[in-house]
């Protein structure tokens, strides 16, 4: 397991002890922000650095008010990001799965590759404080596991999600939307279950929905932040080292150009731009 030193980046100003902890079920994701620590040891990038680390304390800001239905906990340390939300009859593996994967194309616009671990089960974290069970499940997969840049999900963490749509729609029988929210989740290759960031009911960032004035469908939109994002982390920090995984992150995005049509979308992003 990693040293856990986080950043400080909790949300409460007032300190409060740990000593009556106790595990509760939670959704939670460990995401491993690849090539952030060869950043911290290159120096020189602090005011970039602090930038990211800004970006990171806004979204777990609006983590935390974006409703008063349970409370997602946010902790970062290192190159290395937890965030939790509890169970709450699998809603919670619905938001957890949604802001992970929100925070992975964000940082992908950064130019770096995020690779993570999803799982549900007995978690105690609270004010930054973070240990237990699902813990060591979620950091096993991303560390283990997920291989390439991309959430993996385990069974009970899918199983959950299904949960948790089904009591959105109230027990009405609405098949089209259960059976597109569970699209979000992909088998690979290699038989391995991951979140698709670039699915179009996924959250998009918003300097992402900027671009094109934000105008066209919800999907135009998803597709254009997918494409510039994955063009991003090629030219940002592309390493020779780890040359397989930007290859697999080429080979996730021309997979979802043809599935959820965006070939025109990338027509328009390699056309040399008009003078």
């Amino acid at each position: 397991m990693p040293q856990f030193h986080h950043w400080g980046l909790t949300l409460s100003s007032s300190p409060i002890s740990h000593a009556d902890a106790s595990y509760e079920k939670r959704a939670i994701a460990f995401l491993d922000i690849l090539g952030f620590s060869d950043l911290i040891k290159e120096g020189g990038h602090e005011r970039e650095i602090g930038q990211i680390f800004d970006q990171l304390k806004i979204r777990a800001a609006q983590a935390e008010r974006h409703h008063g239905k349970g409370r997602m906990q946010f902790t970062a340390f290192s190159d290395c990001i937890v965030v939790s939300e509890e169970f709450l009859d699998g809603f919670g593996a619905l938001r957890i799965a949604s802001y992970a994967g929100y925070l992975a194309l964000e940082l992908l616009g950064y130019g770096f590759l995020v690779r993570g671990g999803l799982t549900v089960g007995d978690l105690y974290h609270r004010e930054g404080v973070v240990f237990g069970p699902a813990m060591n499940e979620a950091y096993n997969l991303e560390s283990k596991i997920a291989v390439y840049p991309r959430l993996v999900v385990t069974e009970s963490f899918r199983a959950s999600a299904f949960q948790g749509v089904l009591a959105e729609v109230d027990g009405q029988t609405d098949h089209m939307r259960v059976q597109w929210t569970m699209s979000q989740y992909r088998s690979d290759f290699d038989g391995v279950t991951h979140y698709d960031i670039f699915h179009p009911l996924a959250p998009t960032p918003d300097r992402f929905i900027s671009m094109g004035g934000g105008k066209g469908t919800s999907n135009e939109i998803r597709g254009r932040a997918s494409i510039a994002a994955v063009r991003n982390v090629r030219q940002l920090r592309f390493k020779d080292a780890v040359a397989q995984k930007y290859n697999w992150m080429d080979n996730y995005l021309a997979v979802s150009v043809k599935q959820y049509g965006w070939q025109r979308l990338l027509e328009e992003a390699d056309a040399p731009p008009v003078s």
